[in-house]
């Protein structure tokens, strides 16, 4: 079984939220042994990164004795604004193929520009997540950019809530069918497989290789269900998750990310109708096991550590790489004018050349690791902070109770979502509420449906 190139799109919206479906799709792939690569952000300076990383190992081959990653940003730069003015940051002197290096940058300049790219799409297979239907345009843009980025024989798929519950205009806009709902079944992607990809466990990692930020990025995301037992026309989950599964273990995959990835500080979990499950009691009791009951704190583990021990193993160097450069970073920040160890800080990233994301390499890192931990590890004081569960896509205040509020009260939820979807259901939300203020719940926050008709 040969290596595949793997690239996995979130379009450039903006959303709370990481993508759990690529999340799990990176793990499929790297379980295979396939190369990944996630991306968010604009896809044209994507292919610009891509040319200038081809650049500079065909530079590397000619001239070895120039440190061409420190260079990086000025070949970037300049493939994508073509200002001669960048060309000379670079020091050809020390080579004697000088005009023969300043002839391949020019080219790769002119290869990105000429738009010659197009004809040699590297990736074997991508992967487009969609959210909402109001990023529809901006969804639409990425997945015609993706069509250029997949090999002749490669595969395109493109999933996630807005192609599920519009697929035909997707097809009809993109001429891309797209999976509808969850990969639930064995041989969804390759038919050699047995790996259950919805099942699998989420690869945080990916998070590290881009820029963007999600607010709700230190979490631990997931379900303990899936589906739900009404099916409201106006509701997407029939379409998502049609069948109703009422009971998905939770601690063995928490125990997993922490060894992995550390340990995170609040729990959010995606349950369409988390008390229609008969094994709610047992769902409760797990999140209390897990260390989300009512009143537990977080207390942050050292990420510094962890970020170098990954990038060590090589779990993901893309983005570890980018993880351990802003730990150092901040590091810095932290300490700087203030203590004797801002300076000893200071002077190893000079020493190692950690100054710029670009260029920064994995070996420097790991070099000066072993200066900077007991640096960190001085000045690491985590205080204490209150947890928080989050049943994020609401409960249904039809089957609200005094018993299954007290179990909702023995955890940690903060807010509690109540889904307010038709008038008629009034009586059913105020006895929810007043049950929940009872049982000691003072956070809310409420779903209230509106411009469409509950039948």
């Amino acid at each position: 079984m040969s290596q595949r190139k793997v690239l996995l799109i979130e379009p450039n919206y903006s959303n709370k939220y990481p993508p759990i479906g690529l999340m799990k799709l990176a793990t499929y792939f790297r379980n295979r042994g396939d190369e990944v690569v996630f991306f968010k952000g604009d896809l044209k300076h994507f292919v610009i990164e891509r040319i200038t990383i081809k650049c500079i190992e065909e530079c590397k081959s000619l001239a070895p004795e120039i440190d061409w990653d420190a260079y990086f940003s000025s070949i970037y730069n300049y493939i994508r604004t073509r200002k001669l003015s960048l060309l000379e940051d670079i020091d050809f002197s020390s080579s004697q193929f000088n005009l023969l290096l300043e002839g391949k940058i020019t080219d790769a300049k002119n290869y990105y520009w000429s738009g010659e790219w197009k004809k040699y799409p590297e990736w074997d297979f991508v992967g487009v997540t969609t959210l909402f239907t109001f990023y529809w345009s901006i969804t639409i843009e990425t997945i015609e950019f993706a069509k250029l980025l997949v090999k002749p024989d490669g595969k395109l798929m493109v999933g996630g809530v807005l192609a599920s519950i519009q697929p035909s205009e997707i097809e009809k806009a993109t001429g891309i069918r797209p999976h509808i709902g969850v990969l639930s079944t064995p041989g969804e992607i390759d038919s050699d497989d047995l790996q259950i990809i919805d099942e699998l466990p989420l690869d945080y990692s990916i998070l590290e290789e881009i820029d963007y930020e999600y607010p709700m990025s230190n979490a631990y995301y997931g379900y303990t269900s899936r589906g739900c037992i009404r099916k409201c026309p106006f509701c997407a989950v029939s379409i998502l998750e049609p069948h109703f599964i009422p009971y998905i273990p939770l601690k063995d995959r928490i125990k997993g990310i922490v060894a992995k990835y550390g340990e995170q500080k609040d729990l959010l979990l995606m349950d369409n109708n988390i008390l229609a499950s008969p094994d709610f009691e047992q769902i409760i009791n797990e999140i209390i096991e897990c260390g989300f009951g009512k009143g537990d704190k977080y207390v942050q583990p050292n990420v510094f550590n962890k970020a170098f021990e990954n990038l060590a193993e090589g779990i993901n160097d893309r983005a570890y790489r980018r993880k351990c450069f802003r730990e150092v970073q901040q590091l810095y920040n932290k300490l700087k004018g203030k203590t004797e160890d801002a300076f000893t800080v200071y002077r190893a990233m000079d020493d190692f050349q950690i100054r710029d994301i670009a260029t920064v390499s994995k070996d420097n890192l790991l070099r000066i690791y072993p200066i900077l931990k007991p640096i960190y590890e001085k000045h690491f004081k985590p205080v204490p902070r209150q947890r928080y569960v989050d049943f994020n896509q609401g409960v249904d205040a039809r089957l609200f109770n005094e018993d299954n509020v007290k179990l909702l009260a023995s955890i940690a939820i903060r807010p509690l979502r109540i889904a307010f979807d038709d008038l008629k259901s009034r009586p059913a939300y105020e006895k929810a509420i007043r049950l929940s203020v009872k049982a000691g719940i003072k956070d809310f926050s409420n779903y209230l449906l509106y411009n469409t008709t509950v039948h």
